[in-house]
């Protein structure tokens, strides 16, 4: 019995974290990896993104779920299990139940899409990721990047 306490003595300590706080659950928002916030880029500017695990309408867009065949669905797709991230240049995010137009400013990420090259004029701009379903309505709490800040010269 005391073994059988020692055991779960240490898997709860692996499991807490360093100072003996509980493991934080992962983050399943969108994320924008390059440019990095603040960043001073020339144009044409390269945004890499990463789904991490976004869902949308409950069905993840992430690793796993790429390996199931749930994840950013071709261009003229259509099923329930799918939707892309949308990469907001320049605009406020859509609002829940508002279509996200095709336009420079509201680029679809379809297709598995990790990448997309923008060109902008120098000056501040921002971007952000949003996740929509195949049908490019935004869910209620859709999951969001955090927005990024970057400077073109």
């Amino acid at each position: 019995m005391r073994s059988i306490m020692a055991a779960l003595g240490a898997v709860l300590f692996l499991a807490a974290g360093p100072a003996g706080k509980a493991a934080a659950a992962p983050d399943h928002n969108p994320i924008i990896v390059s440019p990095k916030d603040e960043a001073v880029v020339r144009s044409p500017v390269t945004v890499t993104i990463d789904l991490n695990g976004a869902e949308v309408a409950g069905h993840s867009t992430g690793p796993m779920a790429a390996m199931l065949g749930m994840t950013n669905m071709p261009a003229g797709g259509k099923g329930a299990h799918h939707g892309h991230a949308h990469l907001i240049v320049d605009s406020p995010l859509p609002k829940a139940g508002a279509m996200i137009p095709m336009d420079a400013k509201h680029i679809h990420m379809m297709g598995g899409a990790a990448k997309t090259t923008l060109k902008l004029p120098p000056g501040k701009h921002t971007l952000q990721l949003i996740m929509g379903g195949d049908d490019h309505i935004v869910p209620p709490d859709a999951p969001r990047s955090m927005l990024v800040t970057i400077s073109v010269q």
